[in-house]
């Protein structure tokens, strides 16, 4: 008799929740309509991002895709490199590079900052289909740079993974542009906002480019003071 008392309880919690998502569904539905109408697609955008990131709301990576979509298709340039995303990693989509690399770069060409640090990642590692070119992605970390340092305050969304891909390529030498001690610093800047990210909103994906960061502080670090040593040994064979 219990068993087939829990049997029922159980099936009535699940066509509630059935019922409470088709309800969510159908509200969901009208606010975005409402949103296409008044023409604000960054509302779109913003609920893409809730059930891309998976903090607000259970993670759905094709309702992001969906959503992410309209939005671009109403002219929103963040929902348009955050396609890239989708397709580059194939969340809810075929893998597909090629359809990512347009999303991202029709998207740098309109001045968007993490569109233009994801196309110099397509130079920096090679991938499909372009050729490994680290001198042209340097070029774009660097654009991307220039982008981000417009406003008064830093975009925590963009400031950190631009200052770590700076960071490593001017510890790997890739730019003549700054020296180690400016890959100590963009290391640094890195670390304090993917901390900030991390802590203060939630977002578990900054943990790999945090302890990238930490690393490129201690392996710049270990440079430096093997170069000054290196540096204090010449001037002694010249006395």
């Amino acid at each position: 008799m219990k068993n087939s008392d829990s049997s029922k309880v159980n099936q009535n919690l699940k066509d509630l929740n059935e019922k409470n998502t088709e309800e969510i569904d159908s509200v969901e539905k009208q606010l975005i309509e409402e949103a296409r109408k008044k023409g604000d697609s960054y509302y779109i955008l913003d609920l893409g991002s809730e059930y891309y990131n998976g903090v607000v709301r259970e993670q759905n990576f094709a309702k992001a895709f969906e959503y992410y979509t309209i939005a671009s298709e109403m002219g929103n340039v963040i929902a348009l490199s955050n396609l890239g995303y989708c397709y580059l990693y194939g969340r809810s989509v075929p893998k597909d590079t090629i359809k990512a690399l347009e999303c991202y770069e029709a998207a740098a060409d309109l001045g968007d900052i993490n569109a233009t640090y994801k196309v110099g990642d397509f130079y920096y590692w090679g991938i499909f289909p372009i050729t490994q070119d680290r001198e042209k992605a340097v070029e774009y970390y660097l654009t991307a740079y220039d982008l981000v340092i417009e406003d008064e305050y830093p975009d925590i969304s963009n400031y950190p993974d631009v200052c770590l891909r700076l960071a490593d390529c001017i510890f790997y030498g890739l730019t003549d542009f700054f020296d180690l001690e400016d890959a100590l610093d963009f290391y640094n800047e890195a670390k304090v906002f993917f901390d900030i990210r991390i802590n203060e909103y939630n977002d578990r994906m900054s943990d790999k480019l945090l302890k990238r960061a930490e690393e490129g502080i201690l392996k710049t670090r270990q440079r430096i003071a093997e170069t000054e040593d290196d540096s204090i040994g010449s001037e002694r064979s010249l006395q």
